[in-house]
């Protein structure tokens, strides 16, 4: 069973073009800031920090699509969806508002990979046992 977060956010003006809207690379960034948001309530760390101790997470599958235009200034709420679709790789699915309106909607897929060997590993036990545990309590 998927577990589901909220992120909030604005679009500030490094994330629009000259006409105020907010550019195509800007939703990577606000898909890179829900999982950060999400790994820190499930897994009560960061994926930056996880990646000082050596537990990396890299994207090897992504997709965007825009419905909707979001602009400088908007209040933007970002739904995460995440599952472990095998042991080395959790999806997350995102879907973004602005108030009732659904702008955009996406995923990305990240492996963990160990750092020096670079290969994708498991996911550590700890790491996919809080994951399991919020499956259930969600």
């Amino acid at each position: 069973m998927p577990i589901t977060e909220i992120y909030e956010t604005t679009v500030k003006v490094y994330d629009t073009d000259f006409q105020g809207i907010s550019h195509y690379a800007s939703y990577y960034r606000f898909y890179t800031n829900a999982i950060t948001y999400f790994s820190t309530k499930v897994f009560g760390d960061s994926l930056e920090s996880m990646a000082y101790r050596g537990i990396w997470f890299v994207v090897v599958e992504s997709y965007s699509k825009y419905h909707m235009p979001a602009k400088l200034g908007d209040k933007l709420s970002i739904e995460v969806t995440a599952a472990m679709i095998n042991p080395k790789a959790i999806k997350y699915s995102f879907r973004i508002f602005r108030g009732s309106d659904f702008l955009t909607e996406g995923y990305l897929t990240m492996v963990c990979v160990d750092p020096k060997a670079w290969k994708s590993t498991n996911i550590p036990d700890d790491l996919a046992e809080k994951f399991r545990i919020n499956e259930v309590s969600k």
